[in-house]
């Protein structure tokens, strides 16, 4: 089997429109949950959020701009970070090699929402020709694929919560099995919308106060749901040795990946937590390493009541004697979906360069007691779990692993 690294990173976040603008405020503690604002939110039973700001979108041409939808930019813009920080050139590369795995979770629900009004307002004729290219899932690694001429595997997985994860992690296996060179792998997701808000509202999935500082506190025994966020995560992935071969800089190597499902409910998470246990499990044999050896548990944690229980009863009861230190930053940056699994696994990898744990300030839940530091701690990281649940029980875990010349 070929060997799989990270090479280049790109992020779009609601504390920072870069890698380095996100890991900065991250470790600071820029909270970036905010009062949502605009007529169109006056009437949502959602008043906090977690959006993306001030992003410069003059890195597209201007027509795109207007006509596509905005998780689509948001893919596009973090494609060109990625991969401008893994220093690759397309005209050095076999682009048959080069793969694009970009995840969403529901497209483009804005423009699905104007099409509904123009359709409803002006009758059909006056539909916009862009309407269908700009709302599809597919579109954003579709996108991206033209914009750098990547000719090899292209898809969107559409898992919900754990598509960013899946894409990276089958864009691992792809290389792994000698099918691609490189691949952009991760999430995009801009599910910011009356709608979607109050689709999620419905279900009593959502936090629906108005007190910032109990919006998206996982594992805190005062939490009442997630807080949805905005934003992309994008990694490049490359085979070790084509990597070396140009003197790439390596952040980190994927060593195990795992998804399976729940089969057990739609929008609930197994009680017993069994499926995510085993994704855990199985991604850690996967890597070829023990429980034992992971320092480090980048959890999915979204502050739903129900689902942080389960997922720390499957840590424990894994880790029954030792267990690994465990964050979630969606406490800072909400929940961004499909966009979640890629940013996260973007921090994790800069927790796992800086061996620095970012803390969660949380009023411990003893259902949820797990080794969560309060503050930063300093850890070396050797390998580090990353997880990743998502509606429908997808389940998605990435072992991750400190890059070494040794």
């Amino acid at each position: 089997m070929r060997r799989v690294v990270i090479t280049g990173l790109g992020a779009i976040t609601p504390i920072g429109n870069t890698v380095a603008d996100f890991w900065q405020n991250l470790q600071d503690g820029m909270d970036g949950i905010c009062r949502l604002e605009g007529e169109e939110f006056q009437d949502s039973p959602v008043k906090l959020a977690a959006c993306v700001k001030d992003l410069d979108l003059s890195v597209l041409p201007k027509r795109d701009t207007k006509f596509d939808s905005r998780f689509t930019n948001f893919a596009r813009i973090a494609s060109k970070e990625a991969w401008s920080d893994a220093g690759l050139d397309e005209a050095r590369e076999d682009m048959n090699k080069v793969g694009v795995y970009i995840s969403t979770s529901i497209g483009g629900p804005e423009t699905l929402s104007k099409g509904v009004r123009d359709l409803d307002q002006k009758g059909a004729l006056r539909i916009s020709p862009y309407f269908l290219q700009s709302v599809l899932a597919n579109t954003a690694a579709a996108k991206v694929s033209i914009d750098l001429g990547a000719k090899g595997s292209s898809m969107c997985h559409a898992a919900a919560c754990a598509s960013g994860a899946i894409s990276i992690g089958e864009a691992f296996l792809k290389i792994q099995n000698g099918t691609e060179n490189i691949f952009i792998a991760g999430a995009a997701d801009a599910s910011i919308t009356p709608l979607t808000l109050a689709g999620f509202a419905a279900m009593k999935a959502i936090y629906d106060g108005d007190a910032k500082e109990l919006a998206s506190i996982p594992f805190d025994k005062r939490r009442r749901g997630f807080t949805i966020g905005e934003g992309a995560g994008i990694v490049i992935l490359e085979e070790l040795k084509h990597a070396q071969k140009r003197k790439a800089k390596i952040y980190a190597e994927i060593v195990g990946y795992a998804n399976n499902s729940d089969a057990f409910n739609i929008v609930s998470p197994d009680y017993e937590g069994l499926s995510s246990k085993a994704a855990m499990i199985n991604s850690i044999k996967n890597a070829g390493i023990q429980s034992k050896d992971i320092d480090y548990i980048n959890a999915h944690g979204t502050s739903t009541p129900l689902g942080d229980k389960t997922e720390a009863r499957a840590i424990h009861e894994i880790w029954k004697e030792k267990c690994p230190l465990v964050t979630s930053i969606k406490s800072q940056i909400g929940h961004l979906l499909s966009a979640s699994g890629a940013v996260e696994a973007i921090a994790t990898i800069k927790m796992m360069e800086t061996g620095k744990v970012l803390g969660i300030n949380y009023q411990l839940d003893d259902d949820c007691d797990l080794n969560i530091p309060r503050k930063t701690k300093r850890c070396a990281i050797n390998y580090a779990l990353s997880n990743s649940f998502g509606f429908g029980g997808h389940n998605a875990c990435l072992v991750l692993k400190k890059w070494s010349e040794k």
